[in-house]
Parts: structure tokens; sequence; C-alpha cells
């Protein structure tokens, strides 16, 4: 329930309030010693962090989400909150390493990331991966690269 008010706040740009709920989940998280929970709440605190222009907080929060992760959370992950967020948390961390100027670093991650989305089969984690990958390689101007990404995009689309 918190993931869904996140999800919807972080939408709606109000980001205070996501960061709240992303606290009350790390707690959470922390509490339970539940390590399923523990990814989700790394991501949805270095999300907003991330869009606050936090990016060394962001990155933190994303590096230990990805610590945390283990595939075998995916399936339930991607049925519990959309996507896999062990893919979320290395592409968002490939956009926040190329914005804060690691852009050969961000690349690696990226590629592992939309790696990770394509062996997911999953249409809107594959989504999220392509369109941070794109932002990467249109800070490392690739753009060649973008419109290809770009058209694989939307072939998934039509899916």
């Amino acid at each position: 329930m918190l993931f869904g008010l996140w999800r919807f706040y972080l939408a709606r740009g109000d980001i205070a309030t996501a960061q709240e709920l992303a606290n009350q989940l790390l707690a959470a998280a922390e509490r339970q010693a539940d390590e399923r929970l523990t990814t989700p709440a790394h991501v949805t605190c270095g999300v907003p962090f991330f869009y606050k222009g936090e990016l060394e907080a962001a990155r933190r929060h994303l590096e230990r989400a990805i610590v945390c992760y283990r595939s075998e959370h995916s399936t339930a992950q991607t049925l519990a909150y959309g996507q896999d967020l062990g893919v979320a948390a290395v592409c968002f961390l490939a956009w926040t390493l190329a914005l804060q100027g690691y852009r050969d670093q961000a690349a690696e991650a990226a590629v592992r990331g939309l790696e990770e989305a394509r062996a997911t089969s999953h249409p809107f984690t594959l989504a999220l991966a392509l369109h941070l990958n794109g932002m990467v390689r249109h800070l490392r101007g690739e753009l060649q690269m973008v419109g290809e990404i770009g058209k694989e995009e939307l072939m998934n689309l039509a899916k």
C-alpha cells in the first residue's frame, strides 16, 4: 500500500510526500528485517533524491538497493510493484552516474540494466530500462543509439 501511494505522489510531482512514504517503507523493511522489502525501500528512497537533484544521496540508496537485490525475487517484485525493482535500481543508478559525470560507469550500468530487463520478459520493466538507457545515451552524446533504443521501445509498446 505504501509503495502504491509513493508511486502516486511521485507521479504527481509531490516529491516531499513521496520521500516521506519512502522513509516509512525503509523503516518497515528495517523493522521486519525482510530482504524482500529492502530493495524496494531503497529504490523508493533513491528516486525522490534523484528528482530533487541530490545525486549523491540517490546514488547511495540505489547502490544499496542493488546490493540487497536477489534475482529470485524478480517475479514477486514484478507482481507486487509492477516491475522488477532491481532493474529499476540499476537503470536509475546509470542515469545518476551519467549526471554526476561518470559517463563510462553509467554506460556499463545502463547495459547491465537493459540486459537484466530483457531477461525478465516483462514489458514495463523493459520499457523503464529502455527509457533510462536512452537518457544515459543522450547524455553521452550517442544519438544514433538513442534512436535505436527509441525504436526498440516503440516495438516493445506495440506488443
